[in-house]
């Protein structure tokens, strides 16, 4: 199965930073938005998503804390800060 490419994010501020609410997968020469509750949703059923930060692709995958709660990850770094340096929509 093909990786899907997310090529941008929504935000808002909550606690006083930066969180991610939606990201952009490419799809047909536009975008498609989903929820981050969505693309974890979609990880967890096998379907892969990357983002292109300079010459390297990264892969994002699901983490779990030890409360349950699960959160994006990118690459080998815990969280998903790396996908804020995507364009804004």
């Amino acid at each position: 199965m093909a990786a899907k490419q997310i090529i941008a994010v929504r935000t808002r501020r909550a606690k006083g930073a930066e969180e991610i609410t939606h990201l952009a997968e490419a799809h047909r020469g536009g975008r498609r938005w989903l929820s981050v509750r969505d693309t974890i949703s979609a990880i967890e059923d096998g379907e892969r998503f990357y983002f292109e930060a300079g010459s390297e692709s990264l892969l994002l995958s699901v983490q779990q804390d030890e409360d349950g709660r699960k959160s994006l990850t990118v690459g080998f770094e815990p969280g998903a800060e790396l996908l804020l340096t995507l364009p804004r929509d």
